[in-house]
C-alpha cells in the first residue's frame, strides 16, 4: 500500500538499503567536434561489476517533507520499504521524479511500478504535461523500469557531478515520459 511520507516515517526511511549492481551500464561515447558531435549510447557489461550504494540522511528526506508536493512511501506489512518524490519546477507545467526507492529485499514485487504509478496519477491531477527522471547510466535496472513505462531518453549531462564525469564515464540520462 501506499500513502503520504510522516516524519515519522524518516528514520526508517534512512535504514533501508537501497544499493543497485552495476554489472551494466549504459556506455556513452562521443565522435567528432564541436558542433559535429555524435553521441551514442551502447549496453555494456561491465567487466568488475560492482555494488552502488546509496544512502539518505533525514536532513534530505524533511527537506522533501517540506517541498514536495508528492512525498509517498510504500508500505509492506506495516513495514516501510520505499518512497517516491515528486517536485514541480519552473511554469509548472513538468514534474521531476527526484526520488524513487524500494528496499532491496524487495525489489521485483512492483512496489516501485505501484510508487511511480501513484507520481504519475499525482502529475495527471495536476495537469502536468511530462515528468522526467535522472538516472546515472550505471543502473541499468532503473533506466529499464522508466522505459518499460513509456519514458525516452530526452538528453544528458556529462559533468552533472563533477568535471571528471565523462572521464569516468558517470553520464546522467534525462528520461522523460509525456502525459498529454
Amino acid at each position: 500500500t501506499g500513502r503520504r511520507a510522516t516524519e515519522a516515517d524518516l528514520g526508517a526511511l534512512v535504514k533501508l538499503d537501497y544499493s543497485y549492481a552495476t554489472d551494466r551500464l549504459l556506455h556513452f561515447t562521443r565522435e567528432g567536434e564541436p558542433p559535429q558531435h555524435t553521441f551514442r549510447f551502447q549496453w555494456r557489461t561491465q567487466s568488475a561489476p560492482r555494488r552502488s550504494l546509496y544512502r539518505y540522511d533525514i536532513e534530505h528526506l524533511r527537506g522533501g517533507l517540506e517541498r514536495a508536493p508528492l512525498f509517498d512511501v510504500a508500505e509492506v506489512e506495516d513495514q516501510v520499504v520505499g518512497l517516491v518524490i515528486v517536485l514541480i519546477h519552473g511554469s509548472g507545467n513538468a514534474g521531476e521524479v527526484t526520488d524513487l526507492a524500494v528496499h532491496l529485499p524487495f525489489r521485483r514485487r512492483g512496489i516501485g511500478a505501484a510508487l511511480m504509478a501513484r507520481a504519475l496519477e499525482f502529475a495527471r491531477r495536476q495537469n502536468l504535461r511530462a515528468v522526467w527522471v535522472e538516472p546515472p547510466n550505471d543502473n541499468g535496472e532503473a533506466i529499464e523500469f522508466y522505459l518499460r513505462l513509456g519514458f525516452r531518453l530526452a538528453g544528458f549531462n556529462d559533468r552533472m557531478y563533477s568535471n571528471r564525469d565523462d572521464e569516468l564515464q558517470q553520464v546522467t540520462l534525462f528520461l522523460t515520459k509525456e502525459l498529454t
